[in-house]
């Protein structure tokens, strides 16, 4: 899967832990705003400094900088260490895992180092909490039939709290790969499963699909006719497909698919146009009209990367919108790398 800029700075802007990106001369190149926060530097003033700059006013963070810096030095690939750092708030402390960059070789040449990356996530809580236990062991020692019902206790309470947050972390796992109303796989996934197919398949068939009058549907009716009309949707294109196959929800009323047996692929483009378009009866009697215009793209015939075969299959979706919608189209096979007429 291709990350644009866009996506590339969505990431680093919404990402909970700081990034840091340091040239080989340790310069900034790269400050996110977690960054900013956990670190206490404004963004716009980081960028093009030396790293260690940063922390001149504040001597008890010379190790801290230090330690970032040296990883440009050492030999080993990755390091991961906890380090104090000071804030005029207090002290906290911060899990950092430092790892070179490289840039791509060109044919021939051997990969060559062009700055480190280094990745910050604030353990204060975890490293609070060592301390608090510490103490209480102690305290245990020395009255050790007196605490021993309250360290029971202490320690069940624990071992909630990590097994709620092991399940929070799978469920937010699940989410950022699926979509939270029909649970099928999202754009994401979708993207990660077409990457895999072209890594290990000879040939296979993608498709987009795009609802024809859902929004109309949407409008007239509501949001909660809205989501019951897609799951619906979902349901008729599951009994279109093979388990082997792909469903994902790429959009408000968008499908992608991956069919594994590209035999199948038009068998499945008439099956799924018919479904769709057969009526639908809400739970309180209405009906409802919707279609389908979908596009197919038969790999390697139409294309040979996720960006090309996804363009394909998009293309030839318009294309079967402009032929009067509720129906489909196949993208043409690839001539020199560009699309026969």
């Amino acid at each position: 899967m291709v990350i644009s800029g866009a996506m590339y700075d969505g990431i680093l802007q919404y990402m909970q832990g700081g990034v840091v990106v340091l040239d080989l001369q340790g310069y900034v190149r790269v400050f996110n705003p977690a960054a900013a926060h956990l670190l206490g530097v404004d963004s716009g003033h980081a960028i093009g400094q030396p790293f260690a700059s940063l922390f001149f006013d504040h001597a008890a963070n010379d190790d801290f900088s230090q330690a970032v810096l040296d990883a440009i030095y050492d030999p080993a690939l990755q390091h991961a260490r906890d380090l104090a750092f000071y804030r005029e708030d207090g002290l906290i402390w911060l899990n950092v895992i430092t790892s070179f960059l490289w840039a791509s070789p060109a044919a021939g040449d051997a990969a060559r180092k062009i700055g480190l990356v280094a990745l910050f996530v604030d353990i204060t809580q975890h490293k609070d909490a060592e301390q608090e236990l510490r103490r209480n062991n102690q305290d245990l020692e020395e009255r050790v039939r007196q605490r021993t019902q309250e360290l029971a206790d202490a320690n069940h309470q624990l071992h909630e709290r990590l097994a709620m947050q092991a399940e929070e972390q799978k469920q937010l796992s699940h989410l950022a790969r699926h979509d939270a109303l029909t649970g099928l796989p999202n754009r994401r996934l979708f993207g990660e499963r077409l990457t895999d197919a072209l890594a290990g398949a000879a040939s296979f068939a993608i498709a987009y699909l795009d609802l024809d009058d859902f929004k109309s549907v949407n409008d007239t009716h509501g949001h909660e006719v809205g989501d019951w009309l897609i799951a619906a949707v979902v349901e008729r294109l599951k009994t279109c497909l093979e388990p082997e196959d792909t469903l994902a929800r790429v959009g408000g009323d968008e499908f992608a698919l991956i069919i594994g047996d590209p035999k199948r692929a038009e068998a499945v483009m008439e099956a799924i146009i018919a479904r769709v378009g057969e009526p639908y009866a809400y739970e309180d009697g209405t009906r409802l009209d919707i279609g389908a215009s979908a596009g197919l793209a038969l790999y390697p015939q139409a294309g040979d990367t996720v960006r090309s075969l996804i363009r394909a299959a998009d293309a030839a979706m318009y294309d079967a919108k402009r032929a009067g919608r509720r129906t489909w189209r196949r993208a043409a096979a690839r001539i020199d790398g560009e699309l026969a007429g």
